[in-house]
């Protein structure tokens, strides 16, 4: 019998991508082990407002992620498309592309709480294992989150690690306000966001 591929897929907006992302990233791939791990830089998400900054500067600043582990930077979501994006539509593309896969939807905390307002949630969890952290050792939310899924039939990992606490919204605030955002991102992250003079 063939050993099924594991398809791990992370979106966001990575607006920009931080250390939090990649310790979660990093956890995700050592607890699943991936054949391939695909990194989803959203266009426009249906749960936040328009990036402040080109897709084109977050894919590139997303290839950050390639000092993790192997990945491949999946820019389609940005290619002719100014409507809100849905996961369920990129989903479906993978799906097709990535036929016998396996996959793994590496998602925040936050996301998970507020997961039944996705469009076609149903959908997403018949197609995918939900994977998530805690946020602390006692994340009541999140773990009632969880439970619920279940409930309906889908699957959800919870990852054991150690998180690094921050947000993209609280880094623009500090790159808007000129702080050091140096322990908060790569060096190469900064480097480029620097380069460019986003978020001033």
């Amino acid at each position: 019998m063939d050993k099924i591929k594991k398809l791990l897929v992370f979106g966001g907006a990575f607006n920009p991508p931080h250390k939090g992302h990649e310790l979660l990233l990093s956890a995700a791939a050592e607890t699943i082990r991936p054949d391939l791990t695909i990194i989803l830089p959203t266009a426009t998400s249906p749960h936040k407002q328009d990036g402040e900054v080109r897709f084109s500067h977050r894919v590139n600043m997303a290839r950050v992620f390639k000092k993790i582990t192997d990945v491949k930077i999946c820019d389609f979501e940005g290619k002719g498309r100014k409507k809100r994006n849905y996961t369920i539509q990129s989903l479906k593309r993978l799906e097709k592309k990535y036929a016998g896969y396996e996959i793994y939807l590496l998602i925040g905390g936050d996301m998970l709480e507020s997961f039944y307002s996705w469009s076609r949630c149903r959908r997403i969890i018949a197609k995918t294992i939900l994977v998530t952290a805690l946020r602390t050792d006692e994340d009541e939310e999140l773990l009632k989150a969880a439970d619920r899924v279940r409930k309906d039939g889908g699957k959800v990992l919870i990852l054991q690690y150690q998180p690094f606490i921050i947000s993209s919204s609280e880094l623009r605030k500090k790159l808007s306000d000129k702080e050091d955002v140096s322990g908060y991102m790569d060096e190469t992250v900064v480097a480029y966001i620097n380069k460019f003079g986003l978020y001033k």
